[in-house]
């Protein structure tokens, strides 16, 4: 149905201006019958072109899935058997977060442990590495339990809530282990960055907003304490941008100023304003979303991020944008602000007009929202569905 619309579209030559409500869910549920054509059902596992799997872009998939299925219930009819597949399948097929090179062919291979059966209940005791959707990655764990909490919001099954608290435990037990403080990226202890703490500051306030009153508490005390460590680090610079990390002198390394890093915080602040009702941290959440659209963007207000430059994005960085628009519509949902909405209007509408193929009876987007239209995957596919679900959600 979406498909015939659109190719009609084009057809006629009909310039592809997104402007209201039904024109987003049309285009995002386009955008996403094309990207479940990655997924593998038996795996519970995203591929790209090459048929290698993704790992924490799975988790970030599954999120925007999920929250394109809280805004519209037949998609949610759709999603929720592929949560229950990626739940129930992804760990038996999970790659090491790093693939082996040999021969200059990348092969993965695979590592498992079975989950703990905890499901319904309140869990006590974290479990050991690379059980389930852990593995030697923080960054990687927390893509997955955002994605879980997600799920969680929208089907009520609490095996995924679950799921992100035995998450949140594993990460919990590395806090303040650093030279530094905080979090390492990884349990090999090589590096302090900007994601890794983002991304346990915002799991940490959305469990506190999923979870009952009785242990509410700890998780905003988690939240609280990580927030006021990040703010005194030096990572958030003199524009109000995030730069990727810190060296071994616990400074600012001057890193690129990823957009995914900005879009983390957005989500982690907006929620813990909503766990505690402190609007400083929406204050100081506006200053980074404000710096952001005016810094990492293009001449046309699109925005851009480091590998957009000399368009030569790939792998990881392909991922990036979407996250930050996410986070951007989190601060909105607390704050509205029209330049914000402006903002992922505009992208949104670019991502149709200039970053769209109509082909082998399917809309795909590429990874530059100005243009022009790159080969899609299903990472290009997911991050620019962030943006179109966003505009939906605030429009």
């Amino acid at each position: 149905m979406h498909t015939s619309f659109l190719t009609l579209a084009i057809a006629a030559g009909a310039a592809l201006v997104q402007a209201d409500a039904s024109s987003y869910n049309q285009n995002a549920g386009c955008n996403k019958d094309q990207l479940l054509r990655w997924f593998n059902s038996n795996t519970g596992l995203f591929y790209d072109n090459n048929n290698n799997p993704y790992w924490w872009q799975g988790g970030n998939m599954l999120t925007t899935l999920a929250l394109f299925g809280k805004l519209d219930s037949g998609v949610a009819s759709q999603i929720t058997p592929v949560i229950n597949q990626i739940y129930t399948n992804a760990p038996a097929n999970k790659p090491f977060a790093k693939a082996k090179e040999s021969s200059g062919v990348t092969s993965y291979e695979k590592v498992y442990i079975p989950r703990n059966k905890l499901a319904g209940r309140s869990p006590i005791l974290s479990r050991q590495s690379d059980v389930g959707f852990e593995n030697s990655f923080y960054d990687d764990e927390a893509w997955w339990a955002l994605g879980f909490i997600a799920s969680w919001e929208l089907t009520g099954q609490i095996k995924y809530l679950n799921e992100a608290i035995y998450i949140w435990d594993d990460m919990t037990a590395a806090v303040g282990t650093t030279p530094c403080g905080g979090i390492w990226w990884d349990k090999a202890h090589t590096y302090v960055n900007a994601i890794a703490n983002e991304l346990y500051l915002h799991l940490s306030a959305a469990i506190a907003n999923n979870v009952g009153s009785d242990v509410k508490q700890k998780y905003v005390d988690a939240a609280k304490n990580q927030w006021n460590w990040f703010k005194g680090t030096g990572m958030i610079n003199s524009q109000n941008l995030i730069n990727d990390g810190l060296d071994s002198n616990c400074q600012n390394n001057g890193h690129p100023t990823y957009t995914y890093n900005q879009g983390v915080i957005l989500s982690g602040l907006a929620k813990l304003y909503k766990a505690t009702g402190d609007s400083s941290y929406l204050d100081q959440a506006a200053l980074i979303a404000n710096a952001a659209i005016s810094h990492l963007v293009d001449s046309n207000g699109i925005l851009v991020d480091d590998c957009d430059k000399n368009k030569n994005c790939s792998g990881d960085g392909e991922q990036f944008k979407g996250v930050f628009t996410r986070g951007l519509r989190d601060l909105y949902a607390q704050r509205p602000t029209d330049s914000w909405k402006t903002f992922i209007n505009r992208n949104a509408q670019s991502i149709w007009n200039n970053d769209l193929a109509i082909q082998n009876g399917g809309c795909f987007n590429g990874a530059y929202w100005g243009g022009p239209y790159a080969t899609a995957d299903a990472s290009t596919q997911s991050c620019a569905l962030d943006t179109i679900v966003a505009a939906l959600a605030i429009n």
